[in-house]
């Protein structure tokens, strides 16, 4: 969940694990404190490039990889959301 100055609260949903969980804390300082509208290349994008996001996840293997970009569509569903309710 994020929620904007005004109030307003965007939702997004992805499994749980601690490979998600560490994605989109790496997510945190593209999103927090960033002011207007809320947009995926600020948002998931920048979240994929903190986590360490892209392809050379899959030397880890394709699950890891998998599980990041889940992430990175749980932070951008929320950020539509949020667009979608006005903020």
């Amino acid at each position: 969940m994020l929620t904007d100055n005004a109030g307003h609260t965007g939702v997004g949903e992805a499994p749980g694990g601690e490979v998600i969980y560490q994605t989109l804390l790496a997510a945190i300082p593209q999103v927090v404190g960033r002011g207007g509208r809320p947009t995926q290349s600020r948002g998931a994008a920048g979240a994929q490039r903190q986590s360490g996001g892209g392809f050379r996840h899959l030397r880890q293997g394709a699950w890891t990889f998998e599980l990041k970009v889940n992430a990175v569509a749980a932070l951008e569903a929320a950020l539509l959301d949020l667009l979608g309710r006005g903020a």
